[in-house]
């Protein structure tokens, strides 16, 4: 692959940029952006086009327009106004056994006022909408299937971070969330709910605590309540310690247990059809459930050029939800009991023209329930997960890299075929040229 990136103007976060890469497979990507402002008011805004062929042996091809718009109005000493907006209208290729095009649209707006009288003295007041618009009609099959859906979701919330004592710091708030899907493939053929099922507001309320009982240990302990009017109300819990040995060591240690409510696709889709042998419809009206317990360590090594970070975790899922997605329309079945316990390890290393970074996890799947769902679940994550990144910096600006990658069985999709490991390799000699009118990258990349 072939990448050119032109920089004008680099002044701190104003100037433009436009990049442009090309590759192999059918990729290419182009991008523009642009940051500019007045001191009180700041703006970064951009646009691209990415096109690919996907992965071999998968329908997976992509063309795909976007735009962003985020930026900051300082209204006073005090007050900050934060906004965000964005648009992504894209082409994909989708299916195993009927493979189609389907098109998806997604934005987003989002505005924030924060108000901030000291350093740990901030109120916040935020509203985001998502909404999200697939078009996907497959007629490969003996009959049509419209797995087509358009969602809404409205959010505000309320959030105030202050400073109870020297060594205690409180975050709480409150907020909601109105969802509203239109499914008629799940919902309106069978007329099995009516059409106010399909939206609903969701309440919470949350708070986290910060304690540093001494300056060596410190206690993190959060709550958050929910109310969906769909299902049980449930309490979220967390608390987290940290003990700092010294300056280059330190330990860690966290119980929590947290809820998630289904979304309205899953939770009132009643479709129902035939294929072979299976019967298939929404799994019921019951949350999820996960408790989780984490043991770290954090180290630094050879004058803080070497970090070790070490995690052990177990994770125990209560009525978790499975999507098929290879099956006609999506469709979701449950697996009452499942255990998970592994590892993650992460080694970096940056030095004055070398940097190495090594990152390693393993996950193990406990079986509690006798559900053919259980092999499924297994291959949704891979059990060993292998990253290797080595960088070296040489004279007059060049910079090489190389990339190793491993990605034990994982069930990327329904068909059997597909659970066999992965390995790819990423090799990347690239220089910067500075010019008159700013700067210029070029980058030469092979993947394997």
């Amino acid at each position: 692959m072939f990448a050119v990136i032109v920089t004008l103007d680099p002044h701190e976060a104003a100037g433009s940029m436009v990049r442009l890469d090309y590759g192999s497979n059918g990729r290419a990507q182009a991008g523009v952006r642009h940051a500019g402002g007045n001191g009180d008011i700041n703006y970064l805004v951009s646009a691209g086009y990415e096109e690919n062929s996907g992965l071999p042996n998968r329908y997976d091809d992509l063309q795909a327009k976007r735009f962003h718009l985020r930026g900051t109005w300082a209204i006073n000493t005090v007050d900050r106004i934060e906004f965000a907006l964005g648009y992504r209208d894209a082409e994909e290729g989708t299916g195993i056994t009927s493979p189609h095009e389907r098109f998806v649209e997604s934005s987003y707006q989002q505005l924030r006022w924060r108000h901030i009288n000291a350093a740990d003295d901030e109120i916040q007041l935020s509203f985001h909408h998502n909404r999200l618009v697939v078009d996907d009609l497959d007629n490969t099959g003996f009959f049509p299937l419209d797995k087509s859906f358009t969602s809404d979701q409205y959010d505000i919330e309320l959030q105030h971070i202050l400073r109870l004592r020297d060594n205690i710091r409180l975050v709480w708030g409150a907020g909601a969330s109105y969802e509203k899907v239109d499914a008629p493939w799940f919902y309106d053929i069978w007329f099995f709910y009516p059409d106010e099922e399909n939206s609903g507001t969701t309440w919470r309320v949350f708070s986290n605590a910060e304690w540093n009982i001494t300056p060596a240990l410190l206690l993190n302990a959060g709550l958050m309540y929910e109310n969906t009017g769909r299902i049980d109300d449930f309490l979220s819990s967390r608390i987290g310690l940290n003990y700092r040995v010294n300056d280059k060591h330190s330990l860690r240690a966290g119980l929590s247990r947290s809820w998630r409510a289904p979304s309205f696709y899953e939770n009132y889709s009643s479709f129902g059809y035939l294929w072979g042998p299976i019967f298939v419809s929404a799994p019921g009206s019951l949350k999820e459930g996960l408790d989780s317990i984490e043991i770290g360590y954090l180290g630094h090594f050879l004058d803080q050029k070497m970090a070790l970070d070490i995690k052990f975790f177990y994770h125990d899922f209560t009525d978790r939800i499975i999507l098929f997605d290879e099956f006609g329309p999506e469709f979701y079945s449950r697996l009452n009991e499942y255990e998970q316990a592994g590892f993650e390890m992460q080694l970096s290393y940056t030095g004055e023209t070398d940097s190495l970074h090594l990152g390693y996890s393993y996950v193990k799947e406990i079986e509690r329930d006798n559900s053919e769902l259980v092999e499924a679940v297994a291959l949704s994550s891979p059990e060993q997960t292998l990253s290797l990144l080595y960088s070296h910096r040489f004279a007059n600006d060049w910079l090489g890299s190389i990339s190793l990658f491993y990605v034990d069985d994982l069930r990327w999709n329904f068909s059997a075929a597909s659970t066999v490991p992965v390995s790819w390799a990423d090799l990347k000699l690239a220089r910067k040229f500075k010019t008159t009118n700013g700067d210029l990258d070029v980058s030469l990349q092979l993947l394997s």
